[in-house]
């Protein structure tokens, strides 16, 4: 037992860094940067534009028939539930109708 108190190393193979001993210490200190292309950074979009608008026309319903439904519910006054539910869907369109034209007049010169 001549490797008695000296420490295993494991043997591995990576597809970017080949090793031949893995020692945690020579991974941290011999990582090479890699000499990527530049990359060309466009903003994308998550969703197609109308799939946005039908989302946020959606959100902005459903929650203004909840806050509406129990504020009549609760108080039993028609007149209160049907202005606080206007007012909280509408506050969701405010915002979001509100950025898009922010937006529209920040990147004026970015436009497709």
């Amino acid at each position: 037992m001549k490797n008695k108190g000296r420490r295993k190393t494991v043997a591995l193979s990576f597809t970017r860094l080949n090793f031949t001993e893995l020692k945690p210490w020579e991974i941290i200190l011999s990582k090479k940067k890699e000499n990527k292309p530049a990359e060309d950074y466009q903003r994308q979009p998550w969703i197609q534009k109308n799939k946005g608008f039908r989302i946020i026309i959606a959100i902005s319903l459903s929650l203004a028939l909840w806050v509406g439904y129990q504020i009549i519910k609760n108080e039993g006054n028609w007149g209160k539930g049907i202005l606080w539910g206007l007012i909280f869907g509408g506050s969701i369109l405010l915002v979001f109708y509100g950025m898009n034209a922010f937006h529209r007049l920040i990147n004026k010169d970015k436009e497709e």
